[in-house]
């Protein structure tokens, strides 16, 4: 911003620090009027958020991209990987699996609890509707509460897959994208 004007003035009689303002009209005291257009801040998918501010400018279902992960892991006969990710809020949960090699796995969306049983070799209970169960490879997006979860990976006995009975170690090399998006 570049403001110019006189600081000071050696002559006294041409004080105008009481005088007010005055705009183009003449008027003196009165606030200056904004009359400058905002500039447009485009808004491709019209969900409302700019689209310098959005995570997914094309898409209106979704505008920020709260955690991403793609790994690749090799999890051997009658173990599983997970993860946990914490929801302060309602958001979505997409991932995309895939058994490069070995035995088909379950994907298992479950809570904290029922991770606790499935860590216990209990039964437990999972979201069908984010879990992939017996399969080489799927995808999933699901919306989620706010609360405590764990995607596991399971090349065991614990689902419905079932690692063979072969008297060897099958280890399951799976890729795995994840998203955490609203």
């Amino acid at each position: 911003m570049l403001l110019a004007g006189c600081l000071g003035s050696e002559d006294s009689t041409n004080d105008n620090s009481n005088s007010g303002a005055s705009n183009e009209a003449g008027d003196s005291g009165s606030d200056p009027v904004d009359e400058s257009t905002p500039t447009p801040r485009p808004d491709r998918d019209g969900d409302g958020i700019p689209d310098a501010e959005d995570d997914f400018p094309d898409d209106p279902s979704y505008s920020v991209l709260l955690d991403e992960t793609s790994d690749t892991r090799q999890i051997p006969e009658d173990e599983w990987y997970q993860w946990n990710f914490e929801l302060n809020e309602q958001a979505v949960l997409s991932y995309d699996f895939v058994v490069r090699s070995g035995p088909a796995i379950d994907a298992i969306l479950t809570d904290d609890t029922e991770y606790d049983q499935l860590q216990e070799g209990n039964r437990f209970r999972y979201y069908s509707e984010g879990s992939v169960m017996d399969d080489e490879g799927g995808q999933v997006t699901t919306t989620l509460a706010p609360g405590t979860y764990h995607l596991v990976l399971d090349n065991s006995d614990a689902g419905e897959a079932q690692p063979p009975t072969n008297f060897d170690d099958d280890i399951a090399e799976v890729e795995i994208e994840i998203q955490i998006l609203q």
